[in-house]
Formats: C-alpha cells, structure tokens, sequence
C-alpha cells in the first residue's frame, strides 16, 4: 500500500511539473523570436537581415508541420533533444556572425534564424501538447494552453528584460553563447522531467476535480 502511494504521489508530481516546465520553455521561445535584433540591421550589407530576417525567424517558428510531427510521431526526449541541438548548433554560430557581411554570411545567417525558429516551434508544440495529454485535453488543459499562449506573447519583453538586467554591458556574442547554451540545458530538462502520466480512470477523476483549483493558483501567482 506504502508503495502505491508513493507511486501515485510520484505520477501526480510529474504531472504538475510539466506546468511550469512548459511555461519555462515557451518563456525562451523570446530569446528566439528577438534574435535579428542582435545583429545590425542598419549596416548596407545587412540588407538582407533587414528585410528578411524576422521572416526567417517566424517562418521556422510557425512551421507548425515539422513541430506538429516531432509531437505527434516522436517521443518527448527525442522531441526535446532534437530542439536542445538545434538551439545550440544555431546560436553558437550566430554569436560569431553578428559582425559579418557579405551576401553568403547574410543567406548563412538566414538559414541558422529558420533553423533556430524550427527548434522554437518544436520545443513549444511538444511542451504544450504534453500539458494537454497529462490533463486528458479537460477544462484545466485549456486553461493551461491559453496561460501558455500569454506568456508566448510575452516572451520577447522578457527576453529583453533579462537582456537588459543582467547582460546590458557584455557584447552580443557572449549574450548569444549565454543564451544557446539556457536554451540548450532548459530543452534537456524537459526532454526528461516531462512524460506521459497515466493514474488510472479512477484516479483521473479524482485528480479532475482538484485540477482547477491548481491551475487557479497558477493563474493568480
């Protein structure tokens, strides 16, 4: 009996703690989204940065296929460490073009914002999709989701934020090393720390009926 408890106490901790887990991963998605900002866009070389940069960006961001597929096909480790790579083969780069120029460094450039928006897109999908199944897709999940949703838009002024509060006098290239390898080591926690709870019909409902009360106190603090 002792070890069954122990068991659904474990199985109810995994299940919550993949809420701020997701809040955390969607939260570096800003660092992502700002990343053309690092780079001087007023430069006449850069006017490729200028004009397509952020489209590089979202473009990766928003291609919901290749995220869509890593949630739905992969596990969430495989999910995770493929965006955790992908976040730190794109940024590590980066921080060593932030003065380049010419046509080839630009496109090289371009390439590298997709990439880093397609590790954005599949950190994001795959954190949010397994609050959804940990709370059986039920009113809390979607509570969860639209909480997600707000900080995804509020991700940008944090990264700001932090850039300012903490890295306001250091060059661009150890902000960016600083933040591929956050990026990096947040994605590895949540490709371990998040799994698939299954409590059981009986213990769902319990668990149910004291969601919202959780997922209110997320909303209040």
């Amino acid at each position: 009996m002792a070890t069954d408890s122990k068991e659904i106490i474990k199985k109810l901790m995994m299940k919550w703690i993949s809420v701020p887990i997701t809040f955390g991963v969607v939260c570096c998605s800003g660092a992502i989204d700002n990343l053309p900002e690092n780079f001087d866009l007023k430069k006449a070389d850069n006017i490729l940065l200028k004009d397509y940069g952020q489209m590089a960006v979202y473009l990766g961001v928003y291609s919901g296929i290749i995220g869509g597929l890593c949630s739905d096909k992969l596990s969430n480790v495989v999910s995770f460490i493929i965006a955790a790579v992908l976040a730190l083969v794109t940024f590590i780069p980066l921080s060593f073009l932030t003065e380049s120029t010419g046509t080839g460094a630009m496109v090289g450039i371009l390439f590298l914002f997709f990439l880093a928006g397609v590790a954005s897109s599949i950190s994001v999908l795959t954190a949010v999709v397994s609050v959804v199944r940990n709370f059986d897709a039920g009113r809390s999940a979607i509570l969860l989701v639209g909480l997600s949703l707000c900080y995804d838009k509020l991700c940008p002024n944090m990264d700001h934020s932090f850039h300012e509060g903490f890295f306001k006098d250091a060059s661009k290239q150890l902000y960016l090393i600083v933040v591929g390898l956050v990026l990096f080591l947040t994605f590895m926690v949540a490709a371990f720390a998040m799994t698939k709870v299954e409590l059981g019909k009986i213990l769902d409902a319990v668990s149910e009926g004291l969601d919202g009360t959780g997922v209110m106190i997320f909303v209040i603090s």
